[in-house]
């Protein structure tokens, strides 16, 4: 795959383009797009130019870190890929996920660098601190991308797509109500990005909650994921007040997740209270598999700490009755200067 970088009079031209395609297909901000009004292909086309080719979309308000991911990150990424491959190792654009730490490790000292650029030193104290806060955000999101991006990837020509952004009818069916001291409160359930079937409500949605750490940030994912297990269940939503809007009944059919790089090593030997919240979470899954014993497969219903990355491909096989595991990767998908070319699903 080669990303090319435009010179400022294609730029120009591409933001016009892009003007005009937002026109067709976006409701304004990329945020707002109503991803059950398109096909999958659609979908997961969008981020693969969003996040593989740094375009710029209309709103769009995280352009410096897309565009560190597109000149930074994926190159390394698409290099591991290249040495699994050269390895002989099964389903390499698969595989690839569960090595989504060492691939960030290898893209720290140029995200790093960037970030610093940004950031004046008139301060060293402050300086020092608005770096770090700002090389630790951006690592984070790093690996959200990373994992949007392989989803795109190999998704692309099934039924299933992956959003960065929420779709609109699912936020309004997973929007907590509750009237509690005489105030009417609601509450979007949180999800870094969402698996989902667009033309299907009766498919499972699956949330995503992209951490770069278990440490001191799982129990807001455990809180998430208690609350959609209280929405799910009807004498629980009565016990506590709690009401949705979800004429659809995709509440019904969502499965919460937690996603990590493990960067503090917090799965290598979990403490209690890591198990602890975890317990209460679908599934864990670990781009850091050498950690653990994380399995790279899911038995439903049964019990266990963590997976490796990978197992959430097996998830979507196992809970998507149109999806099997071989079409995961088939797409042929070259991006190329200000194009996407998508093979057969084109």
């Amino acid at each position: 795959m080669v990303v090319v970088l435009l010179t400022a009079s294609l730029i120009d031209c591409s933001i016009m383009l892009l003007k005009d395609i937002s026109t067709e297909l976006f409701a304004g901000n990329m945020s707002n797009w109503e991803w059950y009004e398109k096909s999958a292909d659609e979908v997961n086309k969008r981020y693969l130019e969003y996040l593989g080719l740094n375009k710029t979309f209309s709103h769009q308000g995280s352009r410096a870190t897309v565009r560190r991911f597109a000149n930074i990150v994926r190159p390394v990424y698409e290099a591991h890929k290249v040495e699994l491959e050269e390895q002989g190792v099964e389903n390499p654009e698969i595989e690839i996920s569960n090595h989504f730490y060492e691939i960030l490790e290898e893209a720290n000292e140029g995200v790093t660098q960037d970030i610093w650029d940004k950031i004046p030193e008139d301060d060293p104290a402050k300086g020092r601190t608005r770096r770090s806060q700002g090389r630790a955000k951006n690592l984070g999101t790093m690996y959200t991308y990373l994992l949007v991006y392989n989803l795109a990837e190999n998704l692309l020509g099934t039924d299933a797509a992956v959003s960065l952004h929420m779709p609109k009818t699912l936020r309004e069916a997973t929007t907590l109500k509750r009237t509690y001291a005489g105030e009417d409160i609601t509450i979007p359930i949180e999800g870094d990005l969402v698996v989902f079937n667009p033309n299907n409500y009766d498919d499972p949605t699956i949330f995503i909650s992209c951490k770069y750490s278990m440490k001191e940030r799982s129990h807001i994912v455990t809180m998430w994921a208690l609350l959609s297990d209280i929405a799910q269940d009807d004498q629980q939503r009565g016990e506590y007040n709690i009401s949705v809007d979800d004429p659809h009944g995709l509440i019904d059919n969502l499965i919460y997740t937690f996603a990590t790089p493990d960067h503090n090593e917090d799965l290598i030997s979990p403490r209690n209270l890591i198990k602890m919240d975890a317990s209460f979470i679908d599934y864990v899954f670990s781009s850091r598999p050498e950690a653990t014993d994380a399995p790279s497969t899911v038995d439903i219903g049964s019990e266990q700490i963590t997976h490796s990355a990978s197992a959430l491909y097996d998830l979507i096989a196992k809970r998507y009755d149109s999806v099997d595991y071989e079409d995961f990767g088939q797409a042929d998908i070259e991006l190329e200067d200000d194009r996407v070319t998508l093979g057969d699903f084109a």
